[in-house]
């Protein structure tokens, strides 16, 4: 993958861009990443992307498949003064509006070098909030002249992808003792990332830690008749994610002794336009309950979910 920084703005609705890879061909996927977070669930570091399939080259224009559906912004880098003190909340000067959630690098002071997000911010207290749940607040005190660069940016990743197949009847195994109360080295059965027009079909998985599927940065895959059981880590244990796949049919699949059925949630890209449909998610206990009466549900997804559809899926009590 080859990556260049764009400098112009991509509203809603668009199906174009300024072809900036010379290399690039009809069928290879172009991945958007801004600075800006999600709108929820951002965990204080995970920003917008999205994902584009090349239908046609023109004029020196890259013409998608699917279109933007939330705005990618640029601007020139400012430079912003802290006026107050402070980790999770701190007023700066400079910044004059009412879209301000954006990763923020700090130019000089204690922090100088590092780079924290911006949770919320207020225009007309000059307020930013940094994110405490998922500690992402300033490492250290933020002082009082220290300063901060803004900039809205936008990165443009060229990527060839694979094409996999994968049809069974094939099983994924692993042997659930060498689960770990610390979370190390957590494992996956099948994972595919950078891929256009996949298929995963009749597969079965059993005793792995964080997924028995796991689809990263991917565009139209199937994935289809699949039994997914105990993959059990307490705090992931998904049958299947879809962290960062877009256009994609997840369908026919029967989920047992997992912490979840199936997620999407990914600090890549947005995962936007799949169908998820016909399956059973039966309840699971995670293999390390540290002692919380917790049972595995259905299914869910984070803030990098956008137009997705559910239907006919059951999760039996």
């Amino acid at each position: 993958a080859k990556s260049m920084m764009l400098r112009e703005n991509l509203v809603k609705g668009t199906t174009t861009l300024n072809n900036p890879f010379p290399n690039a061909q009809v069928g290879d996927l172009i991945q958007l990443r801004s600075n800006r977070l999600l709108d929820t669930d951002s965990r204080g570091k995970w920003v917008i992307g999205q994902v584009f399939r090349i239908q046609l080259i023109k004029d020196g224009k890259l013409y998608f498949g699917n279109s933007v559906v939330e705005d990618f912004s640029y601007s020139a880098p400012i430079t912003i003064t802290a006026t107050s003190t402070g980790t999770s909340s701190v007023q700066f000067s400079g910044l004059d509006t009412n879209d301000g959630t954006y990763v923020i690098t700090g130019l000089t002071g204690a922090n100088a070098g590092v780079s924290r997000g911006i949770f919320t911010w207020d225009n007309s207290t000059k307020t930013a909030t940094f994110d405490t749940v998922w500690d992402q607040v300033w490492p250290k005190p933020v002082a009082k002249g220290d300063t901060f660069e803004f900039q809205r940016s936008i990165e443009a990743v060229h990527i060839k992808p694979a094409k996999v197949e994968v049809h069974g009847p094939f099983k994924f195994m692993a042997d659930l003792s060498v689960n770990n109360p610390e979370r190390l080295n957590l494992r996956t059965g099948l994972h595919i990332n950078y891929a256009i027009d996949s298929a995963v079909v009749d597969i079965e998985t059993e005793g792995f830690s964080y997924a028995g599927l796991s689809f990263g940065v991917t565009y139209n895959t199937l994935a289809t008749r699949m039994n997914l059981k105990n993959t059990n880590d307490s705090s992931t244990g998904y049958g299947f994610t879809a962290g960062a796949s877009s256009y994609s049919n997840f369908s026919n699949a029967v989920i047992s002794g997992c912490r979840s059925g199936f997620t999407t949630g990914s600090g890549a890209c947005l995962a936007v336009g799949n169908l998820y449909s016909d399956m059973v998610i039966h309840r699971g206990i995670p293999y390390f309950n540290t002692g919380a009466e917790m049972t595995g549900y259905g299914f869910g997804g984070h803030g990098n979910a956008h137009s997705n559809v559910y239907s006919n899926i059951t999760c039996p009590k």
